[in-house]
């Protein structure tokens, strides 16, 4: 993602509510030329102005600064809140001005006082948990079953192998993932980013890195457990070679995918330092490199799924025991499906303005 367009997509998107900060300036020069001319008890401020001078105290002095300057130019009246937070002319001016002399931080707070000021609903899009935990259920299940058919006194004809330890390992990497995306959910994934504190943004970003690399060793191991099985279970010489090639292709597909995660930017902190604007670090084009990686693993899914109905076609089964085996490895493509939605995923991703939310 392109932290350069969050940043100004960002300070675009600020409401001029806060340009209430007009008003507060000239209350608070009123009170101090009636103290000048000997005034000792200025009158108490109304309610309105005691919510500016909350707001005035809520800012920092650069967006402070940017909506003063920019509500004086406006048609709205400072205190025509309805007018200031439907102005897109003015939204789009003061944003410019943020973008031009504050940091990311500064404009996600007024980004945040804005949002309040102007009663826009809070989101949260949490829905993923109960699917996260749903999916995992089903996993474990799966793979109880499976090692248990291992079991040598259930069955002593095909013991415990290679493809086993690796699907074992896969989903107990697969464990911790999941545990971190109930925590990313829990520091605010899901929120609109102006809603979360600057420190949690830090944290959802180093623990999304974690989760890619988790997530990258996931996807790996399963295909390569899926191709030794296959070794298992056909004897055909040429289906063993293409066996052997796609396990090197994997393997190399699954180290590459993983430095690609992590050398992709400079210092690697830069993964999740680069948003505030305030780290020095540069990264190569990610979204290129998800686009790569996402093309590569629907062709090995595809190709997975394919070769085991080559050899059902050949055997000498009646036709429907043969379209039925085959529909059972063929449903395995929905798995290439998922990364074909992923793919779209991140494609719209790659261009958000709002990645904590979307």
């Amino acid at each position: 993602m392109s932290w350069t367009r969050l940043r100004i997509a960002v300070w675009l998107a600020c409401l001029a509510v806060d340009v209430r900060a007009a008003s507060t300036s000239v209350q608070l020069t009123t009170i101090s030329n009636a103290t000048s001319a000997g005034v000792t008890s200025p009158a108490p401020l109304d309610p309105a102005a005691a919510a500016m001078e909350q707001m005035a105290a809520s800012l920092s002095p650069c967006a402070l600064n940017c909506t003063t300057t920019e509500v004086t130019k406006s048609s709205c009246n400072a205190t025509d809140f309805a007018c200031i937070c439907t102005n897109h002319l003015l939204n789009g001016n003061i944003g410019a001005c943020l973008a031009q002399h504050c940091t990311v931080t500064e404009s996600l707070q007024a980004q945040r006082y804005s949002k309040t000021s102007c009663r826009v609903p809070v989101r949260r899009n949490t829905d993923q948990g109960p699917i996260t935990w749903t999916l995992l259920s089903i996993a474990l299940v799966a793979l109880a079953a499976r090692l248990i058919s291992k079991i040598p006194s259930l069955n002593p004809a095909f013991s415990f192998g290679w493809d086993d330890w690796l699907i074992l390992a896969s989903t107990l990497a697969l464990i911790p993932a999941d545990i971190g995306s109930q925590i990313l959910i829990g520091i605010g994934l899901g929120q609109d980013i102006w809603m979360v504190s600057p420190d949690n943004i830090t944290q959802i970003l180093l623990l999304f890195f974690v989760e890619e690399l988790l997530y990258s060793f996931v996807v790996a191991v399963t295909k390569l457990s899926i191709l030794i099985f296959y070794l298992r279970l056909f004897a055909e010489t040429w289906f063993r070679v293409v066996c052997y090639i796609m396990l090197g292709v994997t393997a190399i597909y699954g180290i590459g995918q993983i430095l690609g995660i992590v050398l992709v930017c400079s210092p690697v902190s830069y993964n999740w330092t680069q948003w505030d604007g305030e780290h020095q670090g540069k990264c190569g084009d990610v979204n290129v490199m998800a686009f790569i990686n996402g093309g590569v693993n629907i062709a090995i899914d595809f190709i997975l799924f394919v070769l085991p109905v080559t050899q059902f076609i050949t055997v000498s089964w009646t036709l429907k025991k043969k379209i039925g085996v085959s529909l059972i490895f063929l449903v395995g493509l929905s798995v290439t499906a998922s990364s074909g939605i992923r793919l779209a995923t991140l494609a719209k991703f790659g261009g958000t303005q709002n990645p904590t939310c979307e």
